[in-house]
């Protein structure tokens, strides 16, 4: 048995991401501009530089965003680009729809590409949509928050 559900972003954070994307591109491409017109200017470097981290740094949230789940009979699999994450039925205490605490969100991304934690800690989020988020409590007291289009169809325990 295997049901694949989607994960797609709040239209909110697609216009937040694409406000952060043109706001760093467009600052990043005035920053090169004044560097080969008028040669190396201390300022434009640190410009151009903080645009190509920012603009890296959304790459980097792009590739790790939970894409979809994938339903097994014995297991869950959150599906990003560059990885995969998966949760065993045994290794979950509980499933349950609850509002998110974002105060807990100490480091990542908040509001581009949905809230996302940048490292996996005790407790990660990968948020796509605030209306359809999930906390999944596991027996290691680890604490994962992911978001997708139906959650009525992940089995709540």
């Amino acid at each position: 048995m295997r049901k694949r559900i989607n994960i797609t972003l709040h239209p909110i954070f697609v216009l937040l991401s694409s406000i952060y994307v043109l706001i760093f591109l467009t600052y990043g491409l005035n920053s090169l501009k004044k560097i080969l017109n008028n040669g190396a200017m201390q300022g434009d470097i640190i410009g151009l530089i903080v645009c190509i981290l920012a603009l890296a740094l959304f790459i980097y949230f792009l590739l790790i965003r939970y894409r979809s789940i994938e339903i097994y009979k014995d297991r869950y699999i959150l599906n990003s680009y560059v990885f995969s994450r998966t949760i065993y039925f045994n290794e979950i205490d509980s499933i349950k729809k609850v509002p998110i605490n974002l105060f807990n969100l100490k480091l990542g991304s908040r509001g581009i590409l949905g809230f996302i934690s940048l490292f996996q800690s005790q407790e990660y989020y990968n948020i796509s949509d605030l209306s359809n988020s999930l906390r999944i409590q596991l027996k290691n007291n680890q604490i994962v928050h992911i978001s997708c289009d139906n959650p009525e169809e992940i089995k709540m325990i």
